[in-house]
């Protein structure tokens, strides 16, 4: 629910194209998540429900390699796509292609959580991760509109005031 709400918020804050490269870089993000995944989702769910030492093993192993697999991976595929939507983070600068990378890192390490709190039947929990991400999304959502995106030197950081028409005269 939180998502069809994140999307219709941005249609209506971002211009279509801006959109369109958000949905774009987000495309992309479950692309990696899905290739570096290496079907532990899978495993998780049918080895993971009983809990015990091997369980938490299973996971612990699980998320490391997944984690640093999925952060390479993402780093990779920035450098060897090139699409309108990796041009904007290869525009900004090495930084968000390190945010890219950790988003990419962190969705492919809360599928690995889900399936296992889905596994071990903990429904709520589940939920609850799923709804506090998606109050996150909306956040940074109205955290991205507020900031604008810095056009020139002259703008930067982005959080700072921009000057008053009557202040430049």
């Amino acid at each position: 629910m939180t998502s069809a709400v994140f999307w219709l918020v941005a249609a209506h804050l971002h211009t279509s194209a801006d959109v369109g490269r958000a949905s774009g870089l987000f495309t992309s993000v479950l692309f990696v998540c899905f290739v570096t995944g290496m079907g532990l989702p899978v495993t998780l769910s049918r080895f993971s429900g009983e809990g015990g030492r091997e369980s938490a093993s299973l996971l612990s192993w699980s998320l490391v390699v997944v984690g640093v697999v999925s952060s390479l991976a993402a780093m990779l595929y920035l450098a060897l796509v090139d699409s309108p939507a990796t041009a904007v983070l290869a525009e900004r600068g090495w930084l968000l292609a390190l945010v890219f990378a950790l988003i990419t890192m962190g969705s492919a390490l809360t599928l690995l959580v889900d399936v296992r709190l889905m596994a071990a039947r903990r429904w709520r929990w589940a939920l609850a991760r799923v709804a506090s991400v998606g109050l996150c999304q909306l956040m940074l959502l109205a955290v991205s509109h507020r900031l604008g995106r810095p056009t020139s030197p002259s703008s930067w950081p982005p959080w700072a005031p921009s000057p008053s028409p009557a202040s430049s005269a």
